[in-house]
């Protein structure tokens, strides 16, 4: 039989199975290495990982000397033991921020065995291709995050409900387990979404059996260690504590009744899928579109992940916050029900999606080296200057250690261009894989340097530590933000003592201030300035230091 043949028919040689596997670690790898912290999420996370190495406390997770309740421990924990193990070999950062690569590993693991399960042999790699190329999960899935942890809570118990019929055993260990990881990692949100996923199976009688009522009652078990350790131990250390991580960060977060993060605004999950959720909602769709919206809903293997992504949409749709980065637990039903949709597409739609995707990321692809080029070499030097304006391009580079892989993904991503039948289905998904992870790697190769410099702190503290006085006391801080806090704290080692725009803290002889909406007080009420600063191409936060004394308060 010739490969091409082979490639219609679904066998797909062991070769370009290979490949595919290449382009996975191709977008996988990238980003993680090679940065400092970035904020706003990341900042944050590492400080509660680098107050767990220095401390070994499990039980708060604490920012720069405060309490920060947002969030259990699981992930911090987890970021903590591999900056151990992997330092010095790299950096702190780069350390912790292996750990996303872990869970998503079992992710990927977890999607592959789902929908194998459900569609047969050789489906495990289509779900994982089509979620590697869900846009909305590329830079989130290469952050130092919680919700990396949580996704592969979410992907585990999935797993669990789809091998709950036939062995309840196991699916029922790996449902209860999932929700243990997704609540330790986020809290309530993430066994709430697998418990109500998992009650709704119901509605369908493939799941109203004993085999389904076993793995559920396992499956209670087994997320029971996982729901009493650490809010036990909490309590213990602090009742008041354990009531703000529940009612005011799960609780009040959720109904709205704290302010805490961006409002929901009507419809805001639907529109962020329309971008987010490319390519795996349209091919969602048309699978539901191909066998009829009656059909889907009678047939348990696409009930199933239909299911579990209308719980998700319309829990996250009643919160009363919004961001996309919640969003990330629906990827995982979605690139399942897309298998199905990418099989019952027809020769002629491969064939004309194929091109469409080759079109743009062969333009995106070229974008990326044509900036790059006008970055390091400064011609056309009208463009040049047109980007400097807001980008630091001065750290731009020409370095082999970020030029080589560049050039090897794209030569890749040529030769699947090139190679590959325009007509096969694992064809297609493996060109929207390759296509993402190939730009992907560009941007943190290429523009790397560019990037960091924009978003890491590192620079500007530095020009702060020159600035501080060889003898100081505490530095009070106005309108810090968490992440600011954190990353003062690991690149200074400084901790400072948060007060409001309008108090006078007489203990702390240094005020820094992040300059915000100050409401209405004067610079000089802080006292004498002696710094201020910015990051790289960021001039709208700014930041300032402050010598104060209580004559001269007293004074004005």
């Amino acid at each position: 039989m010739s490969d091409r043949v082979r490639w219609v028919a679904g066998d797909v040689p062991g070769r370009w199975r290979l490949l595919a596997w290449a382009v996975l670690f191709i977008w996988l790898l990238p980003g993680l290495l090679g940065h400092e912290p970035w904020k706003p999420d990341e900042a944050y996370t590492f400080g509660l990982v680098n107050h767990i190495m220095r401390s070994g406390d499990w039980v708060v997770p604490t920012l720069a000397g405060e309490p920060f309740m947002e969030k259990p421990p699981f992930y911090f924990i987890c970021a903590a033991f591999n900056a151990r193990v992997f330092h010095p070999l790299l950096s702190l950062p780069d350390a912790a921020r292996l750990t996303s690569a872990w869970f998503l590993l079992l992710t990927y693991c977890f999607v592959a065995l789902s929908a194998r399960q459900l569609y047969g042999k050789g489906s495990g790699l289509y779900a994982v291709l089509l979620l590697t190329a869900t846009l909305g999960l590329v830079v989130r899935a290469h952050q130092l995050l919680t919700d990396i942890a949580m996704l592969s809570g979410i992907a585990m118990a999935l797993y669990g409900m789809v091998l709950a019929r036939q062995r309840w055993l196991v699916g029922g260990l790996a449902l209860g387990t999932g929700a243990g990881v997704a609540f330790l990692s986020k809290g309530v949100l993430g066994p709430g979404l697998i418990g109500l996923g998992a009650l709704l199976l119901l509605a369908h009688p493939a799941w109203r059996t004993r085999e389904y009522a076993l793995a559920m009652l396992t499956g209670t078990l087994a997320v029971m260690p996982w729901l009493l350790i650490w809010p036990i131990a909490l309590y213990q250390r602090s009742p008041q504590l354990f009531d703000q991580w529940f009612w005011v960060n799960n609780i009040g977060r959720f109904v709205g009744s704290v302010h805490l993060g961006p409002p929901a605004t009507p419809g805001f999950y639907p529109r962020t899928l329309l971008w987010a959720g490319l390519p795996t909602l349209p091919l969602a769709l048309f699978a539901l579109w191909r066998v009829g919206w009656r059909n889907a809903l009678a047939d348990p293997v696409m009930f199933l992940p239909l299911s579990q992504f209308a719980v998700m949409l319309a829990v996250l749709s009643l919160a009363a916050d919004a961001r996309a980065l919640y969003a990330l637990p629906m990827y995982v039903p979605l690139a399942v029900l897309a298998v199905a949709g990418l099989r019952g597409m027809s020769a002629k739609a491969n064939r004309r999606i194929s091109l469409l995707a080759n079109g743009l990321f062969g333009v995106l692809l070229l974008l990326l080296w044509v900036v790059w080029l006008v970055g390091v070499s400064g011609v056309p030097g009208v463009a040049h200057d047109a980007l400097a304006v807001k980008h630091p391009l001065e750290a731009l580079r020409v370095s082999w250690s970020l030029l080589l892989p560049a050039i090897l993904a794209t030569g890749t991503w040529l030769w699947i261009t090139l190679k590959a039948p325009l007509t096969a289905h694992f064809s297609l998904a493996l060109r929207l894989a390759a296509g993402l992870a190939t730009s992907w790697l560009l941007v943190m190769t290429l523009l790397l340097p560019v990037i960091d410099a924009e978003k890491s702190y590192d620079a500007m503290c530095r020009g702060l530590a020159k600035a501080l006085p060889a003898a100081h006391g505490c530095i009070s801080s106005v309108l810090l933000g968490e992440p600011q806090r954190a990353l003062f704290e690991y690149y200074l080692g400084i901790q400072t003592v948060s007060r409001a725009p309008t108090e006078i803290d007489e203990h702390c002889d240094l005020v820094l201030v992040q300059e915000h909406d100050l409401a209405g007080r004067r610079h000089a009420d802080f006292g004498t300035l002696i710094w201020r600063g910015h990051r790289p191409g960021d001039e709208r936060e700014s930041y300032a230091l402050y010598r104060f004394s209580v004559a001269d308060s007293a004074s004005d």
